[in-house]
């Protein structure tokens, strides 16, 4: 189920020359940006935009498949991040999710909203709406045993925390200076505020339906209440910059199939 919601698997490649091009001429500067970069500013103007689909393995077999959409908002700044994305079987009779979150370019989260989707019926599972320090909205539970039960949300949050949807994005629009460490938090209706905990890699290369792609593997880590997940996220080393795999904490990795402008 945790895999089912989290997913980004949660996400033929054009050439890569495709990747420089759309960006308004403020988010070329940040494009200049380097991986070696000094300053470790998370910035949602270092990603591309568009559309890039996925294909999640598990033990190889694959078993979903997804989109993920980045847009930056005309006239607000803000980034709208979206996801749909199908598994190979029914979950409860469900066969889909759809998430959407969205942040300021420094990854402030502004509202996030999950919902489930079966062959004649969606069914919300939270809506989030964040202020300041402060997350508001609701949340469906589902438990196995009774029916699901509509739960107010009303959480306060730490300055530096991100929506959970979008942590990868978050661990990907920083400095990629080799070794660099970084901390911040992320908020989730089911578990509350978590810490996170990332650290760059070395550069290596990465293959996927895609395409072979020099890339930066970054690690990170969420303490969440009684135990710790660990992920792993690749991106391209330079700027604009695109989320080419994911490995999740169960095996599965979320990988990178194409991309649409």
């Amino acid at each position: 189920m945790e895999n089912f919601i989290r997913s980004a698997g949660k996400r033929d490649l054009l050439p890569l020359i495709l990747l420089c091009l759309g960006l308004a001429a403020s988010e070329q500067a940040v494009a200049a940006d380097d991986f070696e970069s000094s300053v470790d500013v998370r910035d949602a103007r270092r990603l591309q935009q568009g559309t890039f689909f996925y294909r999640d393995l598990d033990s190889g077999k694959e078993v979903g498949t997804a989109s993920i959409t980045v847009r930056r908002i005309p006239d607000s700044g803000d980034y709208r991040f979206s996801n749909d994305a199908a598994v190979s079987a029914d979950f409860s009779g469900f066969h889909s999710q759809r998430w959407q979150a969205t942040a300021s370019a420094s990854f402030a989260p502004v509202s996030a909203t999950l919902e489930f989707v079966g062959e004649n019926q969606s069914s919300p599972v939270f809506e989030l709406h964040y202020e300041g320090r402060h997350v508001r909205g609701f949340v469906v539970e589902r438990k196995a045993s009774v029916p699901p039960a509509k739960r107010s949300v009303d959480d306060p949050i730490l300055e530096n925390t991100v929506d959970q949807r979008i942590d990868w994005a978050a661990a990907i629009s920083g400095s990629l200076k080799a070794g660099r460490e970084s901390e911040f938090s992320v908020y989730d209706p089911g578990t509350g505020v978590s810490r996170v905990l990332a650290r760059v890699g070395l550069p290596e290369t990465i293959k996927t339906p895609a395409g072979v792609f020099p890339a930066i593997r970054i690690s990170y880590e969420v303490e969440k209440r009684g135990k710790v997940e660990r992920y792993v996220v690749f991106t391209t080393r330079r700027a604009p910059r695109v989320l080419i795999r994911e490995d999740f904490p169960n095996g599965v990795v979320t990988e990178l199939v194409r991309v649409a402008e």
